[in-house]
């Protein structure tokens, strides 16, 4: 078929789009850097329609992940594996692990009547500094914090298999 749809895709088979997660997670000035060449659409109407050598996409990306991959094992992460391209085959091996609500320990339990103590105190500062547009930003990243601390605890089923 000759049709210049068909022409267009036979000629960037191998390119990816900027527009891909992966060629947004590289970067096209670390593309540039590694010597790739954009190849940029004449009528295309954003720049965003640039394609990308994807071989070289995908290696650069390897090599991205595979930098926080390290970081992740020197931290002490058992298995860190990287895949620049997870589609749904490669996920279909994993199973899925099903959250269970815990009760807290004891020592759990103790945290976060403190942090509910504290947020109490939180939102009566907040009430009295209404007018104080600093300190309301000090305490509304502060009670974010303590969000982040409140949430309840989940463990996986053991029986599942993470992804």
């Amino acid at each position: 078929d000759r049709t210049p749809v068909m022409l267009r895709r036979a000629l960037t088979e191998q390119e990816v789009s900027l527009r891909e997660p992966m060629a947004r997670y590289v970067g096209i000035k670390a593309y540039e850097k590694a010597g790739g060449i954009v190849h940029r659409d004449l009528f295309a109407e954003e720049e965003s329609d640039a394609r990308l050598d994807g071989e070289l996409v995908r290696k650069l990306a390897t090599a991205k992940l595979e930098k926080c991959a390290e970081r992740l094992r020197k931290e002490g992460i058992a298995w860190v594996h990287v895949r620049p391209e997870f589609d749904y085959a490669a996920r279909a091996v994993y199973g899925h692990v099903r959250a269970v609500l815990r009760e807290p320990s004891g020592e759990e339990q103790r945290a976060l009547e403190a942090i509910a103590k504290e947020r109490e105190q939180l939102e009566a500062q907040v009430e009295e500094a209404q007018e104080d547009e600093q300190r309301l930003a000090e305490l509304d990243a502060y009670s974010g914090d303590c969000d982040r601390l409140f949430r309840p605890n989940v463990t996986g089923d053991s029986a599942g298999s993470a992804l």
